[in-house]
């Protein structure tokens, strides 16, 4: 429901789950955050992390705080992203790493996608998406250098992007191009 714009919906349900005496879980939690982060409800999504444990008893995940880090990273507030990758009480994961590179490619924030690559690239050497992403960011930000490095170290370690490719059917046939595929041109 909030991925599709209706967070306000989402809350309100949240809302009368709790007056109909339904205790929320964790994947409740994670829904409704999950909602928040697609509207942007920053204030609501921090309100709702910080009270989980103390109101209603659910000990928040690394999907919760993933979900407002996401939220804030999205918004632009990158630096209490960071923050809060960094004081969360578990080891944050990829998503969250992730979700915080994505912000900084939205806002064109080289310095902290710097950090924040780095900590993606030692927990997913294997990624390509994440060295690209990366590399994309300082070539937005004209930091030449940085992104010539970091496709030589996605080099160096053994990755290699996958082209892009899409598929159609095409009276009852299917038929699959990659990138700079010229196979079916006449």
């Amino acid at each position: 429901m909030g991925m599709h714009g209706h967070a306000k919906e989402a809350q309100h349900l949240f809302n009368q789950m709790q007056h109909e005496g339904v205790a929320p879980n964790d994947i409740t939690f994670v829904a409704i955050l999950g909602a928040f982060r697609h509207a942007g409800m920053i204030e609501e999504g921090q309100k709702l992390l910080s009270s989980m444990e103390g109101v209603y008893g659910v000990e928040p995940k690394v999907e919760h705080y993933g979900c407002v880090i996401d939220l804030l990273s999205r918004a632009g507030r990158l630096d209490e992203a960071l923050d809060l990758t960094r004081n969360m009480p578990m080891e944050p994961n990829a998503y969250t790493w992730g979700a915080l590179l994505g912000g900084c490619r939205i806002h064109g924030n080289a310095n902290v996608a710097g950090e924040v690559g780095k900590r993606l690239l030692d927990l997913e050497p294997q990624h390509s998406g994440r060295y690209v992403l990366l590399s994309n960011i300082y070539a937005g930000e004209k930091r030449w250098d940085d992104a010539r490095t970091t496709r030589k170290l996605m080099q160096a370690n053994g990755v290699a992007k996958m082209p892009g490719l899409s598929v159609i059917e095409l009276q009852e046939d299917v038929h699959s191009f990659m990138a700079g595929d010229h196979s079916h041109t006449e």
